[in-house]
């Protein structure tokens, strides 16, 4: 199977329902522990990772293993901040800490269920992410809300909401919970915890309603956009190869919502389709869309225009008051 590298190409691919790479992703975050060098002491790195689990200088003077009066542990924890440059308290040091390796994301994340990332919404999303993104030096809700242009107040509902779905202690656990977890995921699987543009939101949005991709092409004419462009705006973004892997993508990542999306899936519909149709659209789920029609064709014997037809047939009979993608009425009809 050819491997398709540039995103041009990648549109074009998608537009023709081809797949492009293989092999399925088997595992969100590798975890390996790499050989730093550190300038912190080992007292200053504890406290740091402790601060970024939430925990507060006096519940940090409990956990530690020694006992350590709460002096010692603030002036551990200045030093830590004065030797990574950073002034002031807040979630800065910690960030600063966890890019340059002085605490091992791995530890911040100890325990906590990366599932929890995909309760959160667009707009929950792109707080987090000012809140947790280390290139700036104000992470007050203050500053975070000139930057997005939201009011203050706004914000700090959002943050409530965040630590709630997070289950974060403060701003300081849940900003390193979003630094740590895209830290330690590949390049193709940190669309889990980071929110997507509204340019590819609306793409996205678009390939689940559309049934085929000759209408994902007509909705982007419609909309006076290039369609090998917008879907490899969101290939990019979900680290996606082809149109079945994006929409499984987009649905295990939190992005797209079946109950959402298909109010009334009509699970029903299910006993109408064949055994043909179902394995059809089994294989291709089973290989996340990187099969290629002749690949498709060659499993199940038929000739390729033929597994065309079948995802149509599929379509009609699944199809709900909502026009979708024939994947997304199947995953629908079958979660419900």
């Amino acid at each position: 199977m050819r491997e398709i590298e540039s995103t041009q190409e990648l549109g074009k691919a998608a537009i023709a329902f081809k797949s492009t790479t293989e092999p399925p992703v088997t595992a969100l975050i590798p975890f390996q522990r790499e050989a730093r060098r550190t300038t912190l002491t080992p007292h200053q790195r504890r406290i740091v990772t402790f601060q970024a689990r939430g925990l507060t200088n006096e519940e940090i003077t409990t956990a530690l293993p020694d006992s350590v009066k709460l002096s010692t542990v603030k002036t551990h924890a200045n030093r830590a901040r004065t030797i990574l440059g950073i002034e002031g308290v807040g979630p800065t040091a910690i960030l600063h800490a966890l890019r340059r390796k002085e605490i091992d994301a791995h530890d911040v994340l100890e325990g906590f269920d990366l599932n929890r990332f995909t309760t959160l919404t667009p707009k929950e999303r792109e707080v987090l992410k000012e809140f947790g993104d280390e290139k700036y030096d104000d992470h007050s809700a203050e500053a975070v809300s000139q930057r997005l242009s939201l009011g203050e107040s706004t914000v700090k509902t959002h943050i409530r909401h965040i630590k709630e779905k997070l289950d974060a202690r403060s701003i300081n656990h849940m900003a390193a919970l979003f630094a740590a977890a895209r830290q330690q995921l590949p390049p193709e699987n940190r669309a889990l915890v980071e929110p997507l543009s509204d340019r590819t939101r609306v793409a996205l949005k678009d390939l689940v309603r559309s049934a085929n991709p000759e209408e994902f092409k007509e909705r982007m004419y419609n909309r006076k956009r290039n369609p090998e462009k917008e879907i490899a705006l969101v290939y990019e973004a979900l680290g996606a190869t082809s149109i079945t892997e994006a929409l499984l993508k987009g649905i295990e990542f939190g992005h797209i919502n079946l109950a959402q999306t298909i109010q009334y899936p009509h699970p029903e519909n299910l006993s109408k389709l064949t055994p043909q149709e179902h394995a059809c659209i089994e294989l291709i789920l089973s290989t996340r869309g990187r099969s290629s029609l002749e690949d498709v064709a060659l499993a199940l014997s038929i000739g390729p225009e033929h597994v065309t037809t079948i995802m149509n047939q599929i379509h009609t009979k699944l199809k709900t008051s909502q026009n979708t993608n024939p994947i997304i009425s199947y995953l629908a009809a079958k979660a419900a």
